[in-house]
């Protein structure tokens, strides 16, 4: 897993990225917080052997609001 969070993100990747996540993502989250997850989703792009492409980006920030991921994913970022 290391390798794959070491994987180079461009800051376009990630404010293009970020947009998407907060048009899919139906939770009141701080900046840093939608940074966070944005990045976290990006790193389950590649991990799953896709890309930072839109559709993908989407797709996957759908799957982490319809699986409760997010709110698994703010409860860890409390602690």
């Amino acid at each position: 897993m290391e390798g794959i969070t070491n994987i180079k993100k461009t800051q376009e990747d990630i404010d293009r990225c970020k947009a998407i996540v907060r048009d899919e993502i139906n939770v009141d989250l701080t900046e840093d917080m939608v940074i966070a997850l944005t990045k976290d989703i990006m790193d389950t792009a590649i991990f799953i052997g896709g890309d930072f492409s839109d559709e993908n980006m989407r797709e996957i920030a759908k799957q982490y609001q319809n699986t409760g991921a997010v709110d698994r994913f703010i409860r860890k970022s409390d602690r």
